[in-house]
């Protein structure tokens, strides 16, 4: 994938994650971890590029779909982490 694939894919991913906070049709704030973000979507086409699947054609919603699904589970993990260490 190139620079700018990848870059698009980045801002896609962004725009649904940020859609995906938006309860009963008011937008509510969503901050976005670009580097858990980035390591996602690593971490998801490592997998795709070991079983040799295209993303950029048939592929490619379930691709968005997939890195946001493990984006949020790293953020759950994190939020799981800092839960534990702080005290609460």
């Amino acid at each position: 994938m190139s620079s700018a694939g990848a870059s698009q894919t980045t801002s896609d991913l962004i725009t649904k994650a940020q859609k995906n906070g938006i309860p009963n049709g008011k937008p509510k704030p969503v901050r976005i971890n670009k580097p858990r973000l980035r390591i996602a979507m690593k971490e998801c086409f490592r997998r795709y590029t070991y079983l040799s699947r295209d993303i950029c054609d048939k592929r490619r919603e379930f691709f968005i779909e997939r890195a946001i699904e493990t984006y949020e589970l790293f953020t759950e993990i994190a939020e799981k982490n800092g839960t534990k260490y702080s005290g609460v």
